[in-house]
Parts: structure tokens; sequence; C-alpha cells
């Protein structure tokens, strides 16, 4: 009966781990399989146009409020036609971190990773670099980065430490590494202007680094847990 036991409690933690690593891996990387396939030129369309544009009216607004407004007007959504502004959006998949503050609709990153061939041969952070450049378009300071009728600009060290990380990676037989000479091609070549200023698209770690350092430790802490109970069994 012990050992029944045993060998249930066993199964138990070998599912455990097989749910964790799938997590882990999921959030590390937000779907990471795929190319850049976005034109920064042309703003994704959402399927709930009627939700996407604020129709704000200042008449009556007096002192606070009015100047709340006319704050919130320098920080609009400015890759996006009309009037969007940044709001609470749920169920952005590959771009999560902006789900308190977004500019961009459930249905349109959707729309953009739906649509991308896999990524093979790639390190965590490549996947990581990818992934993050293919969201710019639901960050709420691309007031920054992006002007009306202009590219949207990429930091450059962003488009090197990317190149340098992922050119052994590619996409449909060809290396990232053989196709672009540095991470600047690179980076053109998807259409985003590389400035080297401050007001720039700048990668964030911190969004993937709790799932990177979670990810290693936990599956081997219950392997670990499973082979210490299945020798006592």
């Amino acid at each position: 009966m012990f050992s029944q036991q045993c060998l249930l409690f066993l199964t138990s933690l070998l599912l455990s781990l097989l749910t964790i690593t799938f997590r882990f891996t999921f959030v590390a990387t937000e779907d990471p399989n795929k190319r850049l396939n976005v034109n920064p030129a042309n703003p994704p369309q959402s399927e709930d146009e009627e939700s996407t544009y604020e129709q704000m009216d200042i008449i009556g607004l007096e002192g606070e409020e009015k100047a709340k407004y006319h704050q919130r007007e320098k920080h609009k959504c400015t890759y996006f036609y009309n009037n969007r502004y940044p709001n609470a959006e749920g169920g952005l998949i590959n771009c999560t971190w902006y789900t308190a503050n977004s500019c961009c609709k459930r249905t349109e990153v959707t729309s953009v990773f739906s649509a991308m061939d896999p990524l093979y041969g790639a390190t965590v952070l490549c996947r990581n670099y990818i992934n993050y450049l293919m969201c710019f378009f639901c960050s709420p300071d691309q007031y920054k980065f992006y002007r009306a009728n202009k590219k949207v600009s990429v930091c450059l060290d962003y488009c090197e430490s990317l190149y340098e990380e992922c050119k052994t990676a590619g996409f449909n037989k060809s290396l990232i590494g053989e196709a672009y000479g540095n991470g600047t091609a690179f980076c053109a070549a998807q259409n985003f202007e590389v400035v080297d200023s401050a007001d720039c698209f700048k990668f964030d770690p911190k969004v993937f680094g709790s799932s990177n350092r979670l990810f290693p430790v936990l599956p081997v802490l219950l392997l670990f847990v499973s082979i210490l109970l299945y020798t006592l069994c």
C-alpha cells in the first residue's frame, strides 16, 4: 500500500513538473516561434474599432480636470489613426506586460503574431528580443518613438544586442547572421528607423526577468524530489 501511494505521489509530482515547465516556458518566451511580419508604417486593424477611439469633449471642463485632459492629449497613441489613448486591455497574449496600459487591442496582437513563421535555433534571450520588438505598437510611450508620417524609431543598442544574440537563429532556413550584416541592417529591413537617441523604442528585460530565472530552477527542483521519492519507494 505504501509503495502504491508513493508511486501515485511520484506521478503527481511529474505531472506538476510538466505543467510548470510548460507554464514558465510560455511566460518567458510569449509564443516566440514567430518571425517579424508587421509593417511599422501600417498599424494593424482592430476588429473592435468602435471601442478603439475615445471621444472626448472638453466643453465644461475646468481647472484640474481640464489640465488632466491636456496632459493626456500629449500622450495619445500616435501610431494609430484618429484619437486613440492608452487603456487597460486584456488578452494580449504575446504582449501581456502592456495589459494595464496599452495602445493596442487584443485582436490586433492576435492578428500580428498569428501571421508569423517559425523562428528556429534561437536562445530564450533572442526570442524575448524578437517578441518584445514585435509588441512596439502596444507601448503607451509610442508618442516618444513615433511621429506622424515617420517610421518607428528603435534604439541602436537594442538592434545590435538583438542581432548579436540572434545571429545563429533564422526564419525560412535563412540565418539572421547571414542575411544581415549587423543590427542596424536587420531593423532597417523590418522598416524600422534605427537611432542613437533617448527618443527610441528600448528593450525592457524586466518583463521577462522573473520567469527566466524561475524556469530553470523549478523543474530541476521537482525532478530532484521525484528521484528521491522513487529511491525511497
